[in-house]
C-alpha cells in the first residue's frame, strides 16, 4: 500500500512540472534486482557495549538475500531545466542465528529477519553544458528513505527488535548524459553529509543507465543503481549504526511523450 501511494504521488508532481518542460517526457518501467549489503547494529536498553562492536552484516548475519523489485521512473526534459522522479520497493526475509546481540536479543538467538525498503527520488538540474553529444546539469535532489528492519527471536528467548528509519535527505545532485545515434547513456550522482532529526551521516545515490531506441517513442534500457546509507540514529531511545548498501541492475522499457 505504501508503494502504491508513493507511485501515485509521482504523477501530480510531474504533471505540475509540465509547463517548464517543452522538450518531452520519458516514462521508464522496469525490474530492479537489489542486493543488500553492509552492516547494521542496535544497542541494548542498557547501552552496555559500543555499537561498533555489535554490528551485524545484513546479508550474512541476517541472511537477507537479493530480491527483485518493481522500478518506476519519469524524466521531464526542458530547454534549461531537467526534472526526474523515481521509486522502487524492496522486501526480503531470512532466518539465521545471531553472531552478536542485536538490541536486547542476545548472541546465539535464532531469529527471523524481515527487511523492507522504499526509496523515492526527486531531482532537478540546470543545464550548464549543452553540447552536440554531451549534456551536463547540476542541481538538487531529495531522496526519501523508508527502511523497516524487523528481527524476531524464537529461541532461546522470544523477543522482537525493530529499526524503523524514515528520512527525507536533500542532496547535491549532478547529471550527465551522452548520445550517439540510437544509443544514449546517463549518469546521476547525489551526495550529502547531513544531521537529521533522528540520524546523521553520509548518503550517496548513484544511478546509471544505457538506453537503446528501438522504435519511435520507445526505448529499451539497462542500468545499475547504488545507494549508501552510512548513518548513526536513534529509534525509541536506542541508538543504531548502519553502513547499509543497496545495489543492483535494472532492465526495462521506456516510452516518450
Amino acid at each position: 500500500m505504501r508503494l502504491r501511494n508513493t507511485l501515485i504521488l509521482l504523477v501530480p508532481l510531474l504533471g505540475g512540472c509540465y509547463p517548464f518542460a517543452p522538450l518531452g517526457t520519458d516514462v521508464y518501467v522496469g525490474y530492479l534486482s537489489i542486493t543488500p549489503s553492509g552492516n547494521l547494529g542496535m544497542e541494548d536498553s542498557t547501552s552496555s557495549q559500543p555499537l561498533s562492536d555489535i554490528k551485524i552484516n545484513v546479508a550474512n548475519g541476517f541472511d537477507v538475500d537479493d530480491s527483485g523489485a518493481p522500478y518506476l521512473r519519469a524524466d521531464i526534459d526542458g530547454a534549461k531545466w531537467d526534472f526526474t522522479a523515481s521509486a522502487f520497493y524492496f522486501e526480503q526475509d531470512g532466518d539465521s542465528v545471531l553472531a552478536t546481540k542485536f538490541g536486547d536479543l542476545p548472541a546465539g538467538s535464532t531469529v527471523h529477519s524481515d527487511l523492507r525498503v522504499i526509496n523515492t527520488k526527486v531531482g532537478v538540474t540546470y543545464n550548464v553544458l549543452d553540447a552536440t553529444f554531451v549534456d551536463l546539469g547540476i542541481g538538487l535532489s531529495l531522496d526519501y528513505h523508508d527502511i523497516d528492519m524487523d528481527v524476531r527471536s524464537s529461541a532461546p528467548l522470544v523477543g522482537f527488535e525493530e529499526i524503523d528509519f524514515r528520512a527525507p535527505v536533500p542532496m547535491l545532485f549532478a547529471r550527465a548524459s551522452a548520445g550517439v545515434g540510437i544509443v544514449a547513456a546517463d549518469l546521476e550522482i547525489g551526495w550529502m553529509n547531513i544531521h537529521l532529526n533522528d540520524a546523521k551521516g553520509t548518503f550517496l545515490d548513484v544511478d546509471g543507465r544505457v538506453t537503446l531506441n528501438v522504435a519511435p517513442s520507445m526505448e529499451l534500457f539497462g542500468g545499475y543503481r547504488y545507494i549508501l546509507i552510512d548513518a548513526l540514529g536513534d529509534v525509541d531511545g536506542q541508538d543504531f549504526d548502519t553502513d547499509m548498501e543497496m545495489m543492483g541492475w535494472v532492465l526495462g522499457g521506456a516510452f516518450s511523450f
